[in-house]
């Protein structure tokens, strides 16, 4: 069974060139060991600030996760 992590964020895609956007979320342990990662993919069809929620995945594991570090990477041509 899979724990799940709901994200909710605020996107601002004012500085950003193109029709869409991924963003690269992942989770570490206190090892720095990579626990889940998945992507976050969307186009940008409105002006302003667009509000995101993301579900990520985590795989059950025998030792606790915390503290964990949650990391994103944002994909697409910038100016």
């Amino acid at each position: 069974e899979e724990n799940k992590l709901l994200i909710t964020y605020n996107f601002d895609h004012a500085a950003i060139v193109g029709e869409g956007v991924a963003i690269d979320f992942w989770l570490v342990d206190e090892m720095n060991r990579e626990v889940a990662r998945d992507l976050d993919a969307f186009t940008l069809q409105k002006e302003g600030i667009i509000k995101r929620t993301f579900v990520l995945s985590i795989p059950e594991f025998r030792f606790p996760l915390v503290p964990a570090v949650l990391f994103l990477q944002i994909f697409g041509p910038r100016f």
